[in-house]
């Protein structure tokens, strides 16, 4: 009986999935004004799990991750607030989304580099 091997990519995985899951219910905590939605932890523990899927992300897929966070941190500030009910819930889940792509994009890039340099 074979047994199944665990792919290298499942930590980027659970953080990835915990990120975006996190972010959506910080957005609408911050659309139904809820005060714990400011705390700068959040933003903390967003960072951290961008960081670790920096760390685990495969590099030959680079250019995905760097195209969709340029896309989310370019057109996200746009004028989603001026929609009535979801518009300031789907500015803040892009932020928190933002907030959590950037050091995962930043840290592969430099592993990229680091990778190109060797």
């Amino acid at each position: 009986m074979a047994r199944k091997k665990k792919s290298q990519g499942a930590w980027d995985k659970w953080a990835f999935n915990l990120a975006w899951i996190l972010a959506v219910v910080l957005a609408l905590g911050g659309a139904l004004a809820g005060g714990w939605v400011t705390m700068p932890f959040w933003t903390l523990v967003l960072v951290i799990l961008g960081l670790v899927v920096g760390f685990m992300y495969k590099l030959k897929d680079i250019s995905l991750l760097i195209l969709v966070t340029l896309a989310l941190a370019l057109f996200g500030g746009s004028s989603y607030t001026v929609i009535p009910y979801v518009g300031p819930f789907v500015d803040n889940a892009i932020a928190y989304l933002v907030a959590f792509l950037t050091p995962a994009t930043v840290l592969v890039a430099l592993r990229k580099g680091y990778a190109m340099l060797k």
